[in-house]
């Protein structure tokens, strides 16, 4: 509806004379939009397709929780963290910009099956990103660096993880990781 609303004084243009820049602005403004391609279908139609921002994680703003998608825009407010999404205990500031945006980035290169496990993420700077997952395991990441190697060694160690008993795993040195 609110791509139509977008479109709507397009209506009746002739296809030819369409300026095609005007109606990718007028749809690219409506919220939760992330892409607009547009293309003109001779001899009289428009095809638009929209890519929506999806929310990854929720990050504590007051009493409300702002959404994110993973380039840290917001998409929405809401009173609850969603309980699939990871809660991000990092500031919405212009300071922390590089420390939300590598947490982020970490967020996006997980697996499905691990990202789930993720309850929270932390990070004082953005080489000391923690994760804590669901089963209070705690993960202490560092950088968004070498995350295709960090993930390899976290599937093999959470595979002894609970029968050993671990509470902490540390990956900031992948080559080197030390539980406890």
């Amino acid at each position: 509806q609110d791509v139509l609303g977008a479109v709507s004084p397009f209506i009746g243009t002739p296809l030819a004379r369409l300026d095609m820049a005007k109606v990718h602005d007028s749809v690219a403004k409506i919220a939760n939009v992330r892409e607009v391609v547009q293309t003109r279908r001779w001899p009289n139609g428009l095809t638009i397709t929209v890519a929506e921002r999806v929310p990854v994680a929720a990050v504590p703003e007051g009493k409300e929780f702002a959404l994110l998608d993973n380039e840290a825009v917001i998409v929405t407010r809401i009173k609850e963290a969603p309980p699939e999404l990871p809660v991000i205990q990092i500031p919405l500031n212009d300071a922390r910009e590089r420390t939300l945006k590598s947490a982020l980035s970490i967020l996006e290169q997980l697996p499905p099956d691990l990202l789930a496990q993720v309850a929270s993420i932390s990070a004082d700077t953005q080489d000391s990103v923690t994760l804590k997952l669901r089963t209070g395991l705690v993960v202490h990441w560092g950088s968004a660096d070498e995350t295709p190697l960090k993930l390899e060694v976290l599937t093999v160690l959470l595979k002894s993880a609970e029968k050993e008993g671990m509470k902490v795993i540390d990956l900031s040195a992948p080559t080197f990781p030390i539980t406890r």
